[in-house]
């Protein structure tokens, strides 16, 4: 959603221009590229699963407030409004690599995860 969804969010719905609602995102998305490989390195050290249910827990609070921001027509805010959504969903993305072949038995590891996916 906030890659691909919010450029045209940022358009549509609150009259920006394509380019840069998407200059936008790209800032957004270099941010992530740096926090991904924290989480991930901080989730060898205290576990998968308080990153999920973090994750989990701040997307579920924090939503609402991020889009409260995003929709406030200032461009500092929107920023901080689409970091927020993008650090929350980090907590998701840093952790999926390792957790989702975890959730398989390792004899059927490849094929179950070629099935869902």
């Amino acid at each position: 959603m906030l890659l691909t969804y919010m450029p045209s969010y940022l358009s549509h719905n609150l009259h920006y221009s394509e380019d840069h609602g998407v200059l936008i995102i790209i800032a957004i998305m270099v941010g992530m590229l740096f926090v991904q490989p924290v989480i991930g390195m901080l989730s060898d050290r205290f576990g998968r699963r308080p990153f999920i249910l973090i994750g989990s827990v701040a997307l579920f609070a924090l939503s609402i407030p991020a889009f409260i921001m995003i929709n406030s027509n200032v461009t500092s805010l929107i920023f901080a409004g689409l970091l927020l959504l993008a650090v929350v969903l980090n907590c998701f993305i840093g952790v999926m690599a390792s957790s989702l072949p975890a959730m398989f038995p390792t004899h059927i590891r490849f094929s179950a995860l070629a099935q869902r996916l």
